[in-house]
């Protein structure tokens, strides 16, 4: 009997420090406050609200954001004043990311594609080029189908294989979701995840092909985004974990008709193989790549990527 309550304190205590390291981690992860939200608006989505910014005019343009925890508009700071000097430039946070609210749900590829359709109707307004990077390609592949009066053409940066996007949710990845949504160990096994050394090491072994390239800044704005809206950030996390953002594109990308160009970063593992079967399916397919990057062309080298972007957009 001792035994056991002796256990029940050390388990209630154990809770309680990891409780409040988690506090701390979420305090310190925003003090730098390199997401500001006071230049762009909020979207009012059925499950919550969802930040954007819109800049200068003309022909509109939405840039959708790699889709991973720590990932944000941010993505696209280097590239979107110059794109609106000569379009209507939309660049999002989307549900479950950076600034915008992170509801407690399974997110999902068709959760995406049902924001993306209300993002159009109710902010955009409009016909519109998408420009999306890495997951987001597959939901942004899926809306197009599907709104394809809505869509002018499509941009996509080092989108994710066929291989990818067929793992779907098993028995295990679901444990590991249910282990990562509990209050206050999942919300530890969340911040070893997006801990400030994971996301460096991304950005080196990953993100970006130089490491002399990845300031410090760029590090810490993906930390923060990470944690902003405390531990409820856990729940796209372990979604993705699970592969319940996962969703074939095979079948749709050969039913495109929709104008459509992939980016590649020419260091990024297996690109030139993802982008040829993408071809193989839709031979209409243009295909570029920026030298010296990998998984974020748009934020290591913002000049070689914009010109390309600016030559597909105006062809």
């Amino acid at each position: 009997m001792k035994s056991l309550k002796k256990m029940a304190v050390f388990t209630t205590i154990t809770a309680i420090l990891l409780h409040l390291a988690n506090k701390v981690i979420f305090f310190l992860a925003l003090v730098k406050e390199l997401l500001p939200t006071k230049d762009g608006s909020f979207y009012e989505w059925k499950f919550g609200k969802v930040f954007y910014t819109k800049e200068g005019t003309e022909s509109p343009i939405l840039l959708i954001h790699d889709l991973q925890a720590e990932s944000s508009g941010y993505e696209w700071s280097r590239i979107n004043k110059q794109l609106s000097k000569s379009h209507t430039v939309y660049t999002i946070d989307l549900p479950g990311c950076g600034r915008s609210d992170k509801p407690r749900i399974t997110y999902t590829n068709f959760l995406y594609v049902q924001f993306l359709e209300g993002f159009f109707k109710e902010v955009i307004k409009e016909p519109a080029t998408i420009a999306a990077c890495g997951t987001s390609c597959s939901f942004v592949l899926h809306f197009a189908a599907q709104n394809t009066p809505l869509t002018e053409k499509l941009l996509l940066i080092n989108p994710p294989s066929f291989e990818e996007l067929s793992v779907f949710p098993t028995a295990k990845t679901k444990l590991y979701k249910t282990l990562v949504s509990l209050p206050v160990f999942g919300t530890c096994i969340y911040n070893h995840g997006v801990s400030l050394q994971s996301i460096c090491d991304r950005f080196h072994q990953e993100y970006f092909y130089d490491k002399r390239e990845c300031a410090a800044k760029y590090i810490n704005a993906y930390y923060e985004g990470a944690h902003m809206a405390g531990s409820d950030s856990r729940y796209l996390f372990a979604s993705m974990a699970a592969g319940f953002t996962n969703m074939p594109v095979a079948h749709i990308l050969e039913k495109i008709s929709i104008p459509t160009e992939i980016i590649g970063g020419e260091e990024k593992t297996g690109i030139s193989t993802v982008m040829k079967a993408y071809r193989k399916l839709q031979p209409k397919l243009q295909l570029r790549t920026v030298a010296h990057t990998k998984q974020l062309p748009q934020l290591e080298k913002p000049e070689q990527t914009l010109a390309l972007m600016k030559d597909f957009l105006e062809s």
